[in-house]
């Protein structure tokens, strides 16, 4: 089974492009517990920092099952924040240029076989949650 954490390098990569300079910091809840990501935006990419250097531009709260489901595109993020399961605080137009990214269409057959693979890792994780 994929870990969480190499989840959110795969989306990572799907940030590439989006030319924005920010931090945000992403707060998966699970079960009682937290997973905190803290995910730096350059002109380079977005890449995971391991100590906030300033307030983060925008914050992400969302729980672990929502968050499958955004992964696996069987749900919104705009629904998800609607339904009142993600909650942002910070930049909302930043929020609104992500989730554009992360839910834009697949342009090469490389990205195809990466959703691809990114649907059945998201899928993994989802029914193993299920079973605890």
């Amino acid at each position: 089974m994929k870990s969480l954490d190499q989840l959110i390098q795969r989306g990572l990569a799907h940030l590439h492009g989006l030319k924005e300079t920010a931090t945000v910091q992403l707060l998966i809840t699970e079960h009682g517990q937290e997973h905190s990501y803290l995910i730096a935006l350059t002109h380079l990419g977005a890449f995971l920092e391991d100590e906030p250097l300033t307030e983060p531009t925008l914050s992400v709260t969302i729980g672990f099952d929502s968050f499958l489901r955004i992964a696996d595109a069987s749900y919104s993020p705009l629904q998800a924040y609607l339904d009142g399961q993600l909650k942002l605080r910070g930049d909302l137009e930043l929020a609104q240029r992500i989730a554009a990214k992360l839910t834009s269409p697949v342009k090469t057959r490389d990205s195809l076989r990466n959703s691809e693979r990114m649907y059945a890792e998201v899928r993994e994780i989802f029914v193993a949650n299920e079973l605890r």
